[in-house]
């Protein structure tokens, strides 16, 4: 929570000052918006990635994990019972 506290921080702080200097006192819209568009895009890209690869850590664990339940599960069962079919 506190990393992306700081990750979102660090980008409203840095952003609107760097947006600010690129409109210029002409009055330039589209450079802090093409600013913005391309940071954007490019920590969605980013955050997608890195989030792509969190669940599939995640999906990965949970299969080993069922599959390892699965066979404590189904060895009690066959100890208790006391042949292999369940």
């Amino acid at each position: 929570m506190g990393i992306l506290s700081f990750g979102l921080a660090f980008a409203l702080l840095t952003g609107n000052p760097i947006a600010g200097a690129l409109l210029t006192p002409h009055h330039l819209w589209q450079r802090p918006l093409i600013f913005a568009a391309v940071s954007l895009s490019r920590s969605s890209h980013i955050y997608t990635e890195d989030l792509i690869e969190l669940l599939l850590f995640l999906f990965q664990v949970s299969v080993l994990m069922g599959a390892i339940s699965f066979c404590l599960i189904w060895t009690s069962i066959t100890k208790r019972r006391g042949t292999q079919k369940v």
